[in-house]
């Protein structure tokens, strides 16, 4: 067995060196006479190119063929950090020479993961109404980096960075990219922070400067997908920073919203379209009571009414003359078209011919008509202004049970409910209920099977947590 010399050592086996002009040569596709006969000179991939950092091409023949490598000359004093600073510098013009080559084709794709969803999910308070979809999740997204740029330089500056491989455009001034060759030493926390579009790319051998470059480590997906271990990937990892992580998100769900809004000690109502990221953008100064449905829920009552009934129903005091006994259906004769109509109110209809010359003249109770607006009539503050106002408690009572059944696919603003009834009427004090008497709400009392605007078993009315109660001394039949 042949002795090492002390004063010429054989070095590192190397399968990959740098010819004279800059290119990435692999042992095993060299031939020993093409060699000399060319005369080409190798060099450690990274080096200067000069006499001492030459490298041999070695040949050696053995039972089960040949093999092939590179290796320093004798005497090279090999510095400790060689093999590292082989593999940073081979990584590097590796990558380099994939994205020249990917010129013919016109791609060179990398892949990270972006968050899909509604940014607003996690603050969102009707999510659970709408039977939401913009919960978010991590989709992979390719980038075709040959598209946006042409040029890529080794240990080329970026204001005050130097990039492993720096990719810009020649044609276009967008943001370049770094890519970041990690072997023993990551980028600092500044540079990664510094809001440049960088891909670190961890190399622990010759082959990771083959593989796809596709995200697979980093704060945003060991938090979605990488949690267990057998899930951790099988490749080095590769993470992206200051790429921008999020797509668009349409998926919006459109919403009726009612609201009631205090002025001058009385309740205004209103209604709006809007889209479930903006519940918390349409609140009018002083609003008392929100309530939101999906548009494409409501269908057997309207939005105005099914407001006006579910403020009433949770005490407040609000007047509308939707809800008004005086409110009543016609149908009106020109296309027999079902409405509502105020029967203390009656206006004039004139028709007239082509010359304007009156033809007749008759009287006509529809002034207002559903939806709740028309011709600048305001039922909520007309009837503020009523003194013939009265609640029609059949029709409440029909429009409570609508809403109960669709409980589930409504949105009260509670954070708008005051802790006492607005505008709470004076209620003469009771005595302690007695034996077989009971507090009813409202709506109990009015869905009672003998409910008579007098039926004898009323008590009075008691307030109890701040809602009204009426007391009733009817037993019900077992």
């Amino acid at each position: 067995m042949k002795k090492k010399s002390a004063n010429k050592p054989r070095g590192i086996k190397y399968p990959v060196a740098v010819t004279s002009d800059g290119q990435l040569v692999s042992a095993i596709e060299l031939d020993k006479e093409r060699v000399k006969c060319d005369g080409m000179h190798f060099y450690s991939p990274g080096c200067e190119r000069d006499d001492e950092e030459e490298m041999q091409f070695i040949a050696r023949k053995h039972r089960k063929g040949v093999t092939k490598f590179f290796r320093h000359k004798p005497g090279y004093i090999k510095d400790k950090k060689e093999p590292d600073r082989y593999l940073h510098n081979y990584a590097e013009l590796r990558l380099k020479q994939r994205f020249d080559e990917s010129k013919e084709t016109g791609k060179f794709f990398v892949k990270y993961y972006v968050e899909e969803g509604c940014p607003y999910y996690k603050e969102c308070r009707v999510k659970d109404v709408i039977n939401c979809q913009g919960n978010q999740y991590l989709t992979l997204k390719q980038l075709n980096l040959r598209e946006l740029y042409d040029t890529c330089t080794i240990e080329k500056g970026e204001d005050k960075y130097i990039a492993d491989l720096l990719l810009e455009s020649s044609k276009n001034p967008i943001q370049p990219t770094l890519l970041e060759v990690l072997v023993t030493h990551k980028c600092s926390d500044e540079k990664k922070e510094s809001g440049k579009r960088i891909i670190e790319i961890k190399i622990v051998k010759e082959e990771d400067a083959e593989n796809e470059i596709i995200e697979n480590a980093g704060e945003l997906v060991d938090n979605y997908l990488f949690l267990e271990p057998e899930n951790k990937p099988q490749v080095p990892p590769i993470k992206f920073y200051g790429f921008i992580r999020s797509d668009d998100f349409d998926k919006y769900t459109n919403l009726h919203k009612f609201t009631l809004t205090k002025k001058e000690d009385s309740l205004y109502a209103d209604c709006k379209t809007i889209a479930c990221n903006e519940i918390n953008d349409h609140n009018p100064e002083d609003c008392a009571f929100s309530l939101s449905i999906p548009s494409n829920e409501l269908k057997d009552i309207d939005i105005y009414e099914m407001g006006i009934a579910k403020a009433l129903d949770l005490g407040l005091i609000v007047r509308d003359c939707t809800l008004c006994n005086k409110y009543i259906q016609t149908i009106r004769r020109g296309d027999q078209m079902l409405t509502y109509t105020c029967a203390l109110i009656n206006k004039k209809l004139t028709y007239t011919d082509i010359d304007g010359k009156i033809i007749k003249e008759e009287e006509n109770p529809s002034i207002c008509h559903i939806p709740y607006r028309c011709d600048g009539f305001d039922k909520s503050q007309q009837a503020v202004g009523c003194r013939k106002y009265s609640l029609d408690k059949q029709r409440f009572s029909k429009t409570v049970r609508l809403i109960e059944k669709k409980n589930h696919l409504l949105w009260v603003d509670e954070s708008l409910l005051p802790t006492k009834p607005i505008e709470q009427k004076t209620i003469t004090p009771v005595p302690e209920l007695e034996q077989n008497v009971r507090l009813l709400t409202p709506q109990e009392c009015f869905s009672c099977p003998i409910y008579r605007p007098r039926c004898g078993h009323c008590l009075g009315a008691k307030m109890k947590d701040g809602r009204r109660y009426v007391i009733c001394d009817y037993q019900r039949p077992q």
